[in-house]
């Protein structure tokens, strides 16, 4: 399968701590995703923050992509929300629901609020129109609150991971999990064997990417 990584471009919304914007944010959201994703065995294309939306489209479209999945942070009119997760999608029906669920279950229970929290559809979203491909539209959590911009920028690996487990969990892929600095790749519910393989050949930097 072919997975196209699409993370926002949107240098102008500033976050409200860090002095940081969502595209800065998303980048590297996005990165996370595609290392744990190309840890597991799938095609990736990490799309560049600095293409326009029908550059993205385009390619795509031109690369045939089986799912293209677009990553941003949230934000309301008040700055006064920290709703959590939102997954957007062009109708609430067939594969693209699925997806869109297996990543909601993943992500939702790490995002910090709840009350805004939704898979709904947007049709008009241009990327959801315009892409062959199955399109999921993550709003990972509000970043115009302390709170949420806070929560965004310490969690950025686990937030990236999330998606990436979602992604395995539709397609049916057993999540690896695995240390950063060697290619021992392994089932997580054998993450132990990892660290005692990593100690056994020397690796310095056992820092496993789940629990």
């Amino acid at each position: 399968m072919k997975i196209y990584l699409s993370p926002s471009s949107q240098k102008e919304n500033i976050y409200a701590t860090g002095n940081t914007n969502e595209a800065i944010q998303c980048a590297k959201i996005s990165k996370y995703c595609y290392d744990f994703l190309k840890k597991n065995g799938f095609n990736v294309i990490n799309g560049k923050n600095n293409l326009s939306l029908s550059q993205k489209v385009k390619e795509s479209n031109h690369l045939l992509a089986d799912l293209h999945v677009c990553i941003h942070t949230n934000a309301t009119v008040n700055h006064n929300t920290t709703g959590g997760t939102q997954i957007l999608i062009n109708k609430l029906d067939g594969e693209r629901l699925k997806v869109a669920t297996e990543i909601f279950k993943e992500l939702s229970p790490l995002t910090i609020g709840d009350s805004a929290e939704k898979i709904s559809a947007k049709p008009e979203f241009y990327e959801i129109k315009n892409t062959n491909a199955i399109c999921v539209y993550i709003e990972v959590e509000f970043h115009d609150t302390k709170k949420g911009s806070d929560f965004i920028i310490k969690n950025q690996k686990k937030i990236g991971e999330a998606i990436a487990k979602g992604i395995c969990n539709y397609y049916g892929v057993p999540y690896k999990t695995y240390c950063v600095s060697c290619e021992c790749g392994i089932n997580s519910k054998r993450a132990q064997a990892v660290v005692e393989y990593c100690e056994k050949i020397g690796c310095k930097r056992i820092k496993m990417s789940t629990k």
